[in-house]
Parts: structure tokens; sequence; C-alpha cells
């Protein structure tokens, strides 16, 4: 995505900024033209979900506004539409099964971008049992990706 602010996703609000994080978690981003406060003034924000015990942050998420007016580094997850994590060597394991297994519970679209695979998977229609559909595709083959969203992510770039 281009750095979208909230106004262009219907009051919703994408992370990771492509501007700065503020040292002042409650005040106006510049620039929004709305005065409300996006995730650069947050940043970084977990996510609290019922069948969990620990939060999450998402490398990438989009979320509803109304997640971010309360106090604190935690929001509810049932804000979220969409979350991406980028997976590494590392943390290929918890981003693989432990995340995708709570975030398959609530979140209505999860993308997972596997570096080590060069693969992305867009993950949707979750359930109490985890998403009911699931799409492959390599690297540099779009994907498409559901609504709440409806539209095909070029994953060119990624080659």
């Amino acid at each position: 995505m281009r750095g979208l602010q909230a106004a262009d996703l219907d009051e919703k609000v994408v992370h990771p900024p492509s501007e700065p994080k503020s040292p002042d978690r409650r005040g106006p981003l510049p620039g929004t033209g709305h005065g409300g406060r996006s995730a650069p003034d947050i940043a970084p924000f977990l996510f609290r979900f019922p069948q969990a015990e620990r939060g999450y942050g998402p490398d990438l998420f989009v979320a509803d506004e109304s997640a971010f007016e309360a106090d604190g580094r935690h929001a509810d997850a049932a804000a979220l539409s969409l979350v991406a994590e980028f997976t590494s060597v590392s943390a290929k394991d918890a981003d693989g099964e432990e995340k995708l297994e709570v975030y398959g519970q609530m979140v209505p679209v999860c993308l997972v971008v596997d570096m080590q695979e060069s693969e992305v998977t867009c993950f949707s229609d979750p359930s109490e049992h985890g998403d009911r559909s699931r799409r492959t595709v390599s690297f540099g083959k779009p994907l498409e990706v559901p609504e709440p969203f409806g539209f095909e992510l070029d994953t060119a770039g990624l080659v």
C-alpha cells in the first residue's frame, strides 16, 4: 500500500506508517485533514485477542480508527480488518503457526509474505476453527485479496 491515510479507507488506519513515529501518542497526525490520530502516533501497538493470553503486533495492519481511542498500548482486535506478517528465519514458526491460529479466528484478511519460500498467502473467512479460505501465489504472480478490500495484489515487486 502507498501510505494511505484513514480517510482513504473509510476511517481505517493503515500501519506501518510512511512517516516517523510521533513521541506524542495522543496528538493528531499532521496532514490528515481531519485531526484524528493515526498509527504513527501510537506505534508500536498490540491488539488483544480474547482467545489469546497475550497481545499481538502485526507487521502491517488495517484497523478502525476507534481502536485507538483508548489509552494504553492494547486495542481490541475486533477493530482489525487486515493483518500482514513478513516471515524471517528467526520468527517463521511464530508467524506461521501461533499468530495465524489466533488471527484466523477473528481477522477478515491475513496476508503472510513468506520471504524464505518466495510466496504470499492470503487467509480469509475467519471462524472459531481458523480461516476457511486460503490462497497462495509465488512472488511475481497476482494475488486476489477478498472483501472487505476486494483488490488484486501485485507481488512483482517482491521478486
